[in-house]
């Protein structure tokens, strides 16, 4: 009798977590007694449960991110600020051209009037053109156009594949090229 009983409780426990509730979310979100609901009602609150919790984990995320983007930029400000007051003082400043290239923001505070570029015959025109800013009066260019050409990875694009995009011609070349021209 013991055991019907219980096969009894459990077949009717079974039957009540496995029936199907048609409850709205916020009837379950009202009802305090989790523990009576079926598992189908139970997986439902913890759908919306974990939805909202990650709802709120993503804005706090773009929040601090938000936040991390603006003091990197303030950090970055104050730093560019005390590297331009060192440079000011400077009477010669020297820079590679990708370091020109990465400092582009810097180099247009310092207005250099001279830029002075050394193994021009080797550097590739868009890399002279990144280091000239407004305050450039005077481009030195050092060099032999007859030695090593700039290297350009995408052959198409290379002098001696057609001769129409000829990236790998340097500034120098071409403007020793026009003189030589004009002569």
């Amino acid at each position: 009798a013991a055991a019907a009983a219980a096969a009894a409780a459990a077949a009717s426990s079974s039957s009540s977590s496995s029936k199907i509730s048609n409850r709205p979310l916020d009837a379950l979100l009202r009802d305090p007694r989790v523990w009576e609901m079926t598992r189908q009602e139970r997986h439902v609150l913890l759908d919306y449960w974990r939805s909202e919790i990650a709802k709120k984990e993503s804005n706090q995320f773009a929040l601090n991110c938000a936040r991390y983007q603006e003091l990197r930029d303030e950090y970055r400000s104050i730093n560019q600020a005390a590297d331009l007051r060192v440079l000011r003082g400077m009477h010669v400043v020297g820079l590679t051209t990708s370091g020109a290239a990465s400092h582009r923001a810097l180099l247009s505070q310092l207005q250099a009037a001279v830029v002075m570029c050394e193994e021009a015959g080797e550097v590739l025109e868009a890399h002279i053109v990144a280091a000239l800013t407004s305050g450039t009066r005077q481009l030195v260019m050092i060099g032999d156009h007859l030695q090593l050409r700039p290297k350009v990875e995408e052959y198409a694009l290379s002098i001696d594949h057609s001769g129409q995009y000829a990236l790998d011609v340097s500034l120098f070349e071409r403007l020793v090229g026009l003189r030589q021209a004009d002569s």
